[in-house]
C-alpha cells in the first residue's frame, strides 16, 4: 500500500526493499532482531506509515543484500529529473 503523503520514488524504494526481503525469505521480525526494533516498525515502513533515516536504510541493505549507494543513487536521479522537468 502506498501513502498519499510520501512520493511514488520513495514508494519505489520502500517496495524493492520489501520485494527484496520476500524474495530473501527473510522476515520481518528477522529484520526487526537485527535493528533492535518492534517488528511492527518494519510492517509501518513497509506499508509506507513511517519513513526511514539512513542510517537505518544501510543497515536494512547491508541485511538484504542491496547495494546502498546504488540504490540510494537511483532514487536521488530520479527525484532530480523531477525537478529539473519542472523547470
Amino acid at each position: 500500500m502506498s501513502h498519499l503523503l510520501y512520493t511514488k520514488y520513495y514508494n519505489d524504494l520502500v517496495n524493492k526493499l520489501k520485494n527484496t526481503r520476500k524474495s530473501l525469505n527473510i522476515k520481518q521480525v528477522e529484520i526487526a532482531t537485527l535493528l533492535q526494533k518492534p517488528q511492527s516498525f518494519i510492517s509501518k515502513y513497509e506499508n509506507c506509515e513511517i519513513k526511514i533515516d539512513l542510517e537505518t536504510l544501510a543497515k536494512i541493505c547491508f541485511i538484504l543484500k542491496i547495494d546502498d549507494i546504488k540504490l540510494y543513487k537511483e532514487f536521488s536521479d530520479k527525484v532530480k529529473e523531477t525537478i529539473a522537468s519542472k523547470k
